[in-house]
């Protein structure tokens, strides 16, 4: 994955575009999460599935999905965890 600098992910060659379903994803999570807990959600999700914003892709979503709920389960409501896995379904096209 792409290190992250002023608030963005970089992909690995130095470029400053995000995939799409990557981007997606963290827009989807930043109206709930705040910017800085969004990506670190992104990472979190982008590791468990061993993937880079540039790979992770609409077959990962099952999985994103799972890894949003257990990552947001600890500090939200579950009524919280589903309206984010709505958004992100909506945001990502899926």
């Amino acid at each position: 994955m792409g290190a992250v600098r002023s608030g963005s992910f970089y992909p690995a060659d130095g470029g400053v575009h995000l995939a799409r379903v990557a981007d997606s994803v963290l827009a989807a999570l930043k109206p709930f999460l705040g910017e800085t807990v969004s990506q670190y959600c992104l990472r979190t999700i982008l590791v468990s599935l061993d993937r880079t914003a540039e790979t992770l892709s609409l077959e990962d979503m099952p999985h994103v999905e799972g890894i949003t709920r257990a990552f947001v389960a600890r500090v939200l409501p579950k009524a919280s965890a589903d309206a984010i896995v709505e958004a992100i379904r909506r945001e990502v096209g899926s």
